[in-house]
């Protein structure tokens, strides 16, 4: 696939975004089957660079990503539009 894609997967996951070599690289969209959503920066399918991770409670977390994971600050929001800060060093939060 190359351009501006969908894939739906066996899963019920929808995947969207810029393709190149048949790999979402670029902006994008995974729309999750539990509801879940990440929508921003991908490099070979994995999220990486500027993306939010939107959960069906309604918390939505932002931040800079790198190979899947977060790699800096990160911003959580919840309905009641609150917002801390967290900041990630990869699997550790501190």
């Amino acid at each position: 696939m190359e351009g501006i894609c969908i894939d739906e997967f066996n899963s019920g996951s929808i995947q969207e975004g810029q393709y190149i070599n048949d790999n979402l690289n670029g902006y994008g969209r995974i729309i999750f089957n539990n509801g879940r959503y990440y929508l921003g920066m991908f490099k070979v399918n994995v999220f990486h660079g500027q993306g939010k991770m939107v959960y069906p409670d309604g918390k939505i977390e932002e931040g800079k990503w790198k190979d899947g994971k977060f790699v800096g600050p990160s911003h959580w929001s919840n309905m009641k539009f609150t917002k801390w800060k967290l900041l990630y060093d990869l699997d550790i939060q501190w």
